[in-house]
């Protein structure tokens, strides 16, 4: 096989996460890691898929308003190893913390939806800094639109998900970021039904493959990756040649059981050769390299394979950049008179039992499988070819250079976190008039003795087993939240059976995020402001624009502007036209029409039109800030009020306009009515609980505009 190393020009990683042209407003995204670092998915993965143009660093204000504004319209979640999955987070995206009975969930895949694409990302990258930004790793995008779509390759990852949510510790009826996330799969399921098949290259197959235990909520049995990928592979022979390139194996001296495993379909009779790509304990060049691998890889190799070679996967990039591999790559070759046939798995599996789903063990791991058929016009042999980096091949190869660690070198290892036991299930925060906190506990192996507190402040709350015990035992706890901030996480200490303490966190997820509190930083936030920025076509730049103004007030100076510019000192500016009622009513009746045709817009999604609604910068908060002014103000309270009377008149005529795969017009009319009518009568209790402040006139007008919403 060929190899070459890998071109300095492929696009990076988290470009991935960035819609491509047409793919319309963002539906959500449905990721899985191992390790987890949130401020990486949230500022570089989910800030790109949401299209959030603020950068965090030097624009945190819009940034926070602009991500919260986009999460409010679609779904975002990450489904996290257990022992990972404790971190802080945004309420308004979840977590979703994975148990995987004597494995991990390891699997490296996420799904993004947009309104004209969806996209499937297979990767050997956890979702930390180390994987996007240092590490050395393989990735893979596939994409649908409604010209073509992989529709087996979009359906194989949503099951896959489906399942490993099955995984996620929950009540019976289930939590409600399960049911966040089964409820954006099924709209992806709906989204991409009508959209036809592409048509792919015959010469080529491509397919998911997938480690995972049995699943006794769906009834579906384990699943192997290497049984997988030898099942698709022997339809067109046996493999001669065999390729794996990882950085972990399984410790021991006896067989290697993924070698053997993969061996024994070796066809009979033919050469048989492979190739082992893996780590250096020393630096390239020296004469007998130390091989972070167990001696059973050769030994066992020997027992099936004519020839074997050794090669070590580079630790630096073509700049001599220290960058540790992490990749996890597994090819399969085969000659014959027919031209035979090159395979490559790519994605999350290690070359180990619990990567591979081997004698029983299984990690939740899942990659992608191309087959190509040689001696074809195809290109993607060669492609295949390159995914492979340039790598010095060991001389006189000996078990003695084979030197693995003492104990299995997987990322898990080297964490540190202690998974906190399952009898501590899940917590839940509900937002709100009455806020609360729901932590569900399973009674059954529950330690003997242990102690929950909320993050970040500990005093806010804490529970302890005797207290829990004198309570009755619940298996729900609900505790009132009385501080204006909701907790982040959990943090959970336990007696372990050696009788010392433990402790470790649960991740809180929020029960409904439509019941969060708006930030507070848009209190200051004028109607008019406010209306700008939902009438406007790129509402993130009208905020950016708003929380830039804000900046400027403090001085007064603003670096975009010319500071050098005169002042104006023209004496009749003060008697321009457009200081004038007229032309304030004007020009507020030109932004109203383009607010209409915002409301008007097909939404993708009831989230999306709810979000419209009754978002922090939505219809119903437009509405009530008007409603204020018009009681507050001391000179413009009429003024005001017109200005509400017209937004009414302006909800009262919206003609929704549906299209094929968003709100129907009668799913619209459901939700928008009873919106409006609600909306409406709010407001009338409130005018007329200060009628004294408008004239007979004005009320009377108010009155019949009521009249014909009702």
């Amino acid at each position: 096989m060929a190899k070459k190393r890998k071109s300095d020009s492929a696009i990076a990683m988290l470009e991935l996460w960035r819609a491509p042209a047409g793919a319309g407003e963002p539906i959500g995204c449905l990721a899985t890691t191992f390790t987890f670092l949130p401020g990486l998915f949230e500022e570089q993965c989910l800030a790109r898929f949401l299209q959030v143009d603020s950068d965090p660093q030097r624009e945190e204000l819009a940034y926070l308003l602009e991500r919260e504004a986009n999460l409010g319209k679609a779904y975002a979640g990450v489904l996290v190893d257990r022992s990972q999955a404790g971190v802080e987070h945004s309420l308004r995206w979840d977590v979703l913390s994975v148990h995987i009975p004597r494995g991990k969930q390891h699997a490296k895949i996420s799904l993004l939806a947009w309104e004209n694409c969806v996209r499937v990302i297979v990767s050997s990258a956890n979702l930390t800094k180390q994987g996007y930004r240092s590490n050395q790793e393989v990735t893979i995008a596939i994409d649908g639109n409604p010209v073509g779509t992989d529709q087996r390759s979009v359906t194989d990852a949503i099951q896959f998900l489906e399942s490993l949510i099955d995984f996620v510790p929950g009540s019976d009826g289930g939590s409600p970021q399960k049911k966040r996330a089964t409820a954006f799969l099924e709209h992806v399921k709906l989204l991409i039904q009508d959209w036809p098949k592409a048509i792919n290259d015959a010469s080529v197959r491509q397919m998911l493959v997938a480690t995972l235990p049995r699943n006794t909520v769906r009834s579906e049995e384990a699943r192997s990756a290497l049984s997988e990928t030898v099942k698709a592979c022997l339809k067109n022979g046996g493999p001669e040649e065999i390729w794996v390139a990882s950085p972990f194996f399984d410790v021991g001296d006896g067989e290697d059981m993924t070698t053997a495993s993969l061996c024994k379909v070796f066809a009979r009779g033919r050469t048989r050769s492979i190739y082992f790509a893996v780590p250096s304990l020393d630096r390239l060049g020296t004469d007998s390299p130390r091989l972070a691998a167990p001696k059973s890889l050769l030994a066992t190799s020997k027992k099936y394979a004519d020839h074997i070679e050794f090669e070590i996967l580079p630790h630096t990039d073509a700049g001599g950049n220290e960058r540790p591999w992490h990749a996890k790559m597994l090819a399969l070759r085969r000659y014959d008179d027919e031209g035979g046939y090159a395979a490559l798995m790519i994605g999350s599996s290690n070359f180990t039992k619990a990567g591979m789903g081997i004698d029983g063990v299984a990690n939740a791991e899942l990659n992608l499988l191309t087959i190509v058929k040689l001696g074809g016009q195809s290109k993607v042999s060669k492609q295949l070819d390159q995914v492979w980096p340039e790598m010095e091949t060991v001389g006189n190869l000996s078990e003695d250079l084979l030197r693995g660690p003492e104990h299995e070198l997987e990322e898990e290892e080297r964490t540190g976190v202690t998974c906190v036991p399952l009898s501590f299930v899940s917590a839940t925060y509900r937002a709100g008039s009455n806020p609360m906190l729901t932590i569900d506990l399973d009674i059954i192996d529950l330690p003997t003795d242990w102690l929950c507190q909320s993050l970040p402040q500990t005093h806010w709350f804490a529970l302890r087993a005797g207290e829990w015990m004198a309570s009755g035992s619940k298996t729900k706890v609900e505790v009132e939240w009385q501080h204006a901030t909701p907790p982040n996480r959990l943090l959970v200490r336990w007696i372990s059976n050696d009788g010392t303490w433990s402790e470790g966190f649960l991740p809180i997820n929020v029960e409904c995020p439509d019941d969060l509190p708006a930030p507070t930083e848009i209190q200051s936030m004028s109607a008019d402001d406010l209306l700008m920025i939902l009438a406007a076509s790129d509402p993130g730049a009208a905020l950016r624009v708003w929380t830039k103004s804000l900046h400027r007030s403090e001085d007064g100076f603003d670096e975009d502007l010319d500071s050098a510019q005169p002042a104006d000192l023209d004496p009749l500016r003060a008697y321009s036209l457009a200081n004038t009622f007229l032309h304030r009513i004007r020009n507020r009746a030109r932004v109203f029409a383009r607010l209409r045709q915002n409301l008007e817009r097909p939404a993708r999604t009831k989230q999306t039109l709810l979000w419209r609604l009754e978002g922090f910068i939505g219809v119903k908060a437009l509405a009530e800030r008007l409603c204020a002014e018009s009681m507050t103000s001391s000179t413009n309270a009429e003024e005001a009020l017109l200005s509400l009377i017209d937004l009414i008149i302006l909800l009262r005529e919206v003609n929704y306009s549906d299209e094929v795969g968003a709100v129907t017009r009668e799913q619209f009319d459901g939700i928008y009515l009873p919106f409006l009518s609600n909306l409406v009568r709010l407001l009338d209790q409130r005018v007329r609980s200060d009628s004294a402040r408008f004239g007979e006139d004005l009320l009377a007008f108010w009155g019949r505009t009521i009249m014909q919403c009702q």
